[in-house]
């Protein structure tokens, strides 16, 4: 018997991504792609899966809260990041496995579904961390409200300036008289 079909844009993303990885784990079947290579691409489509779960079921339970961010007070040393030993082009993962087009375009769907975009809005800027590397790889460009919540909240408008005759051009300054000079006769004035 067939599963139901998902009710809620969370299981729906999680069948998307349980069905991507799958196609991810039959590359490795005919030696199309390296062990350690797959493990790394599941790992990253769980971790990705297990993030926005969390989050939607915050968001739908109403205990979700956002990230509060203070200025740092003093700078801290960054110690530097480890190499992400994943590609990191736009669309790297189309390359490695085509299957996942498939998978892309029912993303792109639902990333329309009036539901997940209602989800996403409760949370554009964690949404946004747990997303957009799955968009890139997968060769998509972040919905309008996750690319909104990259920029700073907009400030008002300027006040129009009223037209006006340009101003008048301000008159030559006077020439400054010359010292004497401490030590000697003063200087010839400019003709």
């Amino acid at each position: 018997m067939p599963n139901p079909p998902p009710r809620t844009p969370a299981e729906s993303f999680a069948t998307i991504l349980q069905w991507l990885a799958r196609a991810i784990a039959d590359r490795g079947v005919g030696g199309r792609l390296a062990g350690p290579l797959i493990g790394l691409l599941l790992g990253r489509i769980r971790e990705i899966n297990q993030r926005f779960a969390r989050l939607a079921a915050r968001i739908a339970s109403g205990g979700f809260v956002p990230r509060r961010t203070a200025p740092r007070r003093r700078p801290v040393a960054l110690t530097p990041r480890r190499k992400n030993p994943l590609p990191q082009t736009f669309g790297w993962l189309l390359t490695l496995v085509p299957e996942a087009v498939g998978y892309r375009a029912q993303l792109e769907h639902l990333l329309r579904d009036p539901e997940m975009a209602a989800l996403i809005a409760a949370a554009p800027a964690e949404m946004a961390r747990t997303l957009r590397p799955l968009l890139w790889m997968l060769r998509l460009r972040p919905p309008p409200v996750l690319a909104r919540s990259r920029q700073a909240a907009p400030s008002a408008p300027a006040p129009p300036v009223p037209l006006q005759a340009p101003p008048a051009p301000a008159p030559a300054p006077a020439p400054r008289p010359r010292l004497a000079h401490a030590c000697g006769p003063p200087l010839p004035q400019p003709a």
